[in-house]
């Protein structure tokens, strides 16, 4: 057999991201226990965004934490190794470690601590810049190698890659009703962080800079959309969380164009792709090209009404 990569012995995780790992990979363990009843499944499906009929998938779980995992590909061939069920992403999916017969757990601990063939077949994703490890399959044996505190489960490991940090920026952008983080990777494609303050620690714990929302118009030649930063359209609404409220009091509200390029963007990730879901990520040029459009369209039409020209934008005439 060949060897055997021995990761509970050695630090495989960057120091500074060893609390994230630890943390998210026992807070899984913990939604997971939730989700055995109906009202735990509803609350932790409303608390990650998610419609849950069972237990979120690791990588998903991590994927909605992590800006871009999802663009992260196998870069090694699998191997064997040894890793701590304290620091690895699971999931109990139709099975929990209560679940196992008392007269099972020392053969199924025997079997997931030293086998690695086919019978006991695991597969696991080493996402190696961040240092987490994610259960693809064998996930529910995280779970039950941690209730009886065992150091180490035997599996067959891939590694992946992922952005350095250079090459990702957080987007800080500051609204009437809430903080708002986007992920720009190398300047091209934006995903939106739906978890700020938490996404904000992680990455900032991996070395990625945090900038606010004009620097990114700035830093990619974009400038602004127009030469004025306010009174650009005028509507008979307020910008809201995620849309507009109706608001007798702000009748005619003044949107700014890096408000109507904010507008769009929220758009863009409620379209659909090819296979039904919401957009996770999106282009960041066509997002400034479609809002600079708007803006030059609006530019010319002197004859409609601005909240026509916006109405028409939002309805996908342009």
């Amino acid at each position: 057999m060949e060897s055997v990569t021995d990761f509970t012995q050695q630090e495989y995780i960057p120091a500074n991201m060893v609390s994230a790992v630890e943390w998210l990979s026992s807070l899984k363990v913990d939604l997971d226990q939730y989700c055995r009843y109906d009202l735990g499944l509803d609350f932790v499906g409303d608390s990650l965004h998610a419609n849950l009929n069972c237990a979120m998938w690791p990588h998903t779980f991590l994927s909605r934490i992590v800006p871009f995992l999802s663009l992260s590909r196998e870069k090694s061939p699998t191997y064997p190794a040894y890793v701590s069920p304290s620091r690895v992403i699971s999931t109990s999916i139709n099975g929990y470690p209560d679940d196992v017969p008392e007269d099972e757990v020392e053969q199924r601990i025997q079997k997931y601590s030293t086998c690695f063939s086919h019978d006991n077949a695991s597969s696991y994703m080493y996402f190696k810049p961040l240092g987490f490890i994610v259960a693809h399959e064998g996930k529910r044996r995280v779970a039950f190698m941690r209730k009886h505190q065992q150091p180490k489960l035997a599996v067959n490991i891939s590694e992946y890659n992922y952005p350095d940090p250079e090459q990702i920026q957080l987007v800080f952008r500051e609204t009437t009703h809430e903080t708002q983080y986007w992920a720009v990777l190398d300047g091209k494609i934006v995903q939106k962080v739906m978890f700020p303050r938490l996404t904000n620690r992680i990455m900032r714990n991996y070395g990625v800079r945090t900038v606010g929302w004009r620097d990114i118009f700035q830093v990619y030649g974009y400038d602004f959309i127009g030469n004025k930063t306010g009174e650009v359209y005028e509507m008979p609404w307020s910008l809201g969380v995620g849309g507009f409220y109706e608001s007798a009091k702000s009748l005619w509200t003044g949107l700014s164009s890096d408000e109507l390029f904010f507008l769009l963007l929220e758009q863009s990730f409620e379209e659909k792709d090819n296979s039904g879901n919401s957009k996770s990520i999106v282009e960041l040029e066509k997002v400034f090209e479609k809002a600079k459009k708007i803006a030059a369209h609006h530019e010319t039409q002197l004859n409609k009404s601005r909240w026509g020209a916006l109405k028409d934008a939002l309805l996908g005439s342009y």
